[in-house]
């Protein structure tokens, strides 16, 4: 048997050994690289893609996409006062006033 001694080898063969304990103990499809509205409810995607997030640490190597519903309905009256409140104070009226 090769000894592994290149420490990328070592690295990988790692990563390998412990995807493979996670797909045996989860029973759970685990996917590389993948976008995770792109694979099926419930998968685990490793270093996931996402094009309008970039994630460091454990949140930008592991992502579970959900098997959980959305709710029925949103309460949107916080988002209307806070729109309101936005259109109350437009750009013009923020250098019509002294600073304080």
């Amino acid at each position: 048997m090769k000894l592994l001694k290149d420490p990328v080898m070592i690295v990988f063969s790692r990563l390998q050994s412990a995807c493979l304990a996670i797909i045996t103990i989860l029973d759970t499809k685990v996917y590389f690289g993948r976008f995770v509205s792109r694979v099926p409810k419930g998968a685990l995607v490793l270093f996931p893609c996402r094009n309008t997030i970039l994630n460091c640490g454990l949140a930008g190597i592991v992502a579970l996409n959900k098997s959980s519903q959305a709710p029925d309905s949103y309460d949107l009256r916080e988002m209307n006062r806070t729109v309101d409140t936005i259109e109350k104070n437009r750009y013009r009226h923020c250098i019509n006033q002294k600073a304080e």
